[in-house]
């Protein structure tokens, strides 16, 4: 509470600054500010030198990566443009006596190697670490084959390059790269987008709790981890209660909307019981914990949820199996390719170009992040509508309801009625 004080005092003498407040127990720092005269990065740098660390309420955990993963492919994407203008010339060379002039060949396609590698190394460092993996553990990806198909095309290419050949075609193994990286940036955003809504619900947990003994009676602050059950702990207005109890003490209102939906908080005494996840309006209380951590309703939520996410849908674990063939069948019919051709008396160079292109257009990655993505928009959209999803296979069957039942009405009505229709019997 001291350090929630200095950042209070702190920033309300900042310039720009209208109003702080910062929680200590909710851990979130409500500012007003001019942002004429500030703005939330001078903010958020002023916590900084204050020693403590601040973050926007949209910025995730995983920011730097996607920062890394955005420079990663912007680097690769303008070094794979360049590729493209050298090779377009290249090409040119085909219907020119440009192909007779070895020089200007080697002029053209050594900085079209040197960028190749490039990105190669540096953009598709990861892609070659999972690839790796998946060779060594035996369990091919999407990686394996982006990967054996980009080194195809880059070794050809430098194969023919040293043979003074001007068939070479670092634009296609770079362009590889360069697209998934693509792919992996936007994929990371949508399912930055979609599961913005779950984490709402995680939210509701909070960090630390204030726990009343007989020697400090106001409570102390513990890590909400650390709660036990009959332990008493205390909650003031706007705290989020962090376990299911009963009130000794205090009477006030809760907001239950988080659970139940219903807009309209509910007045609580002592005796009454409270669930995790809801948020003291009004009063103090003063609570015995009955559940706790993963056995309290927040707790419950959380963990179906977390296993919802985790769950593969009949669908989905078809497409795994069939992912884990696809990869080792189109290798296969790569080579088979290059052994053909060869029995048919086509060059050598001709053959291994063949195979590598079946390589190389071989890849449906939308099946791999389509069922995923999918799954995880429609649990937020769910979580939106205020339907918690316990088996997302429900899904599927979803077409096929004819009738819904429901055990209560407060969460599907506005308690205002209205005659619709008489039926009459007699």
């Amino acid at each position: 509470p001291a350090c929630a004080w200095l950042i209070d005092e702190s920033l309300k003498r900042t310039p720009g600054v209208i109003n702080s407040t910062c929680n200590f127990s909710t851990d979130r720092l409500h500012i007003a500010f001019n942002p004429i005269q500030t703005s939330p990065d001078r903010i958020i740098e002023a916590v900084k030198k204050l020693g403590y660390r601040a973050a926007a309420p949209d910025e995730s955990r995983e920011a730097a990566e996607r920062r890394r993963e955005l420079v990663r492919f912007a680097i690769s994407a303008f070094l794979t443009m360049n590729i493209m203008m050298l090779s377009y010339s290249l090409y040119s060379g085909f219907y020119t006596r440009f192909i007779e002039d070895p020089d200007a060949v080697y002029k053209l396609s050594w900085p079209a190697f040197i960028m190749a590698s490039m990105v190669l190394t540096y953009g598709g460092f990861e892609l070659f670490k999972k690839a790796w993996f998946g060779l060594t553990n035996s369990a091919f990806s999407m990686e394996t084959l982006i990967v054996i198909g980009a080194l195809s095309a880059y070794v050809y290419s430098t194969v023919s390059l040293f043979a003074g050949s001007i068939h070479i075609y670092y634009d296609t193994a770079a362009m590889l790269i360069t697209l998934v990286l693509l792919g992996k940036t936007l994929e990371r955003r949508a399912k930055g987008k979609v599961l913005e809504s779950l984490e709402n619900l995680f939210a509701l947990k909070p960090a630390k709790v204030r726990i009343c003994t007989d020697d400090q009676p106001a409570g102390r602050y513990v890590s909400a981890d650390h709660l036990a059950q009959n332990d008493v702990f205390r909650i003031d207005p706007n705290e989020i209660i962090p376990a299911d109890g009963k009130i000794l003490n205090g009477t006030g209102l809760v907001d239950e909307s988080s659970l139940t939906g219903e807009p309209v908080p509910i007045r609580k005494k002592p005796g009454d019981p409270l669930r995790s996840g809801t948020r003291a309006i009004k009063g103090t209380f003063i609570v015995s914990a009955q559940k706790v951590g993963v056995d309290s309703t927040l707790g419950q939520m959380i963990a179906i949820i977390e296993k919802t996410l985790m769950t593969k849908t009949p669908l989905e674990g078809k497409t795994d199996i069939m992912l884990q063939w696809f990869v080792p069948v189109i290798i296969s019919m790569a080579i088979g390719t290059a052994v053909v051709c060869r029995l048919a008396g086509i060059a050598l160079e001709a053959a291994i170009l063949r195979a590598v292109t079946v390589m190389v257009i071989s890849c449906p990655c939308a099946l791999g992040i389509a069922i995923p993505l999918a799954r995880v928009a429609g649990i937020s959209i769910a979580g939106k509508k205020g339907l918690l999803v316990r088996d997302f296979a429900a899904f599927e069957q979803a077409a096929r309801a004819t009738a819904f039942v429901f055990d209560k009405t407060g969460t599907i009505t506005t308690g205002q009625w209205h005659l619709i229709e008489i039926i009459c019997t007699g």
